[in-house]
């Protein structure tokens, strides 16, 4: 593919993805205001997720073979 196709690929997406009105620049930079700001207590406060610790494991459909299986030894 040459360059423009790339470019031109990009635009159409952001065009259909991207939101329109916003200024690129601020978020960039790190300066836009998100429009919601969950509260949180702490760095590690999961409050605002689904709790899923009570959900039965999943059984994957394919086994691992022992190097695989070393890769999630203590986890």
């Amino acid at each position: 593919m040459h360059a423009h196709t790339h470019a031109h690929t990009a635009r159409r997406v952001c065009h259909n993805l991207c939101p329109q009105g916003l200024d690129w620049k601020l978020i960039l930079g790190k300066r836009y205001q998100p429009p919601y700001k969950p509260r949180v207590a702490s760095a590690d406060d999961t409050s605002n997720f689904d709790d899923y610790s009570k959900l039965a494991p999943v059984v994957h459909p394919f086994p691992l073979n022992p190097q695989q299986q070393k890769l999630f030894q203590g986890f």
